[in-house]
């Protein structure tokens, strides 16, 4: 959600997004058709979205330019990223070490090559929440891979759509990932690299 803001561009906004949020990518369409637009000056398509912008912990500044020759005006967002919430620690005296609350962790990279290394897309504490609807979307927008019950064995994504059974190309993909945490749904986004 963006909030505007007063500031000394033609228009500035402010966001906070949580510390699963690694990255966003900004659409911006321009009024007129002739316009340029760069997004921290990089050239983008009126309409379509830029390349994915990597979010640090805290402050982000992303710049929009708009011109059409003669006037320029600047769009900027602040985006802050949460710093990532605590590991809370459980400690049973019958027991011998610390037992750790189960954190989901997705991890970026998916290589499936036959290697043994990132051959599917591995989610760490996605068994503890086994109500979990996972989907994989092209950059374009195009869903090409959606499961109830991701579990890392038997249901895995490993470069194969299961919407058309194709192999996917080589590339970024964006992630969304819903799970049931007792009463609570939540939510992780984020992107993935798929090389082979």
């Amino acid at each position: 959600v963006l909030t505007t803001v007063s500031g000394a561009d033609y228009k500035d906004y402010t966001s906070t997004v949580n510390n699963s949020v690694s990255s966003v990518m900004i659409t911006p369409t321009a009024a007129d058709p002739t316009a340029t637009i760069t997004v921290n000056n990089v050239a983008v398509v009126s309409g379509t979205a830029s390349d994915p912008i990597t979010l640090n912990v805290g402050g982000n500044t992303i710049t929009t330019s708009i011109t059409d020759g003669v006037t320029t005006n600047t769009y900027s967002i602040v985006i802050t990223r949460q710093a990532p919430a605590v590991l809370a620690s459980l400690y049973d005296d019958k027991q011998t070490a610390p037992v750790t609350v189960n954190e989901v962790v997705v991890h970026q990279n998916v290589s499936p090559n036959g290697d043994g290394k990132s051959d599917y897309l591995q989610i760490d504490g996605i068994s503890a929440y086994p109500d979990n609807t996972l989907q994989i979307m092209s950059r374009s927008g195009t869903l090409v891979y959606e499961v109830k019950g991701y579990d890392n064995t038997s249901k895995v994504f490993d470069g194969h759509s299961n919407t058309n059974g194709k192999l996917q190309q080589a590339g970024t993909y964006f992630y969304s990932l819903e799970y049931k945490d007792g009463n609570d749904t939540k939510h992780k986004t984020g992107f993935l690299v798929l090389k082979y």
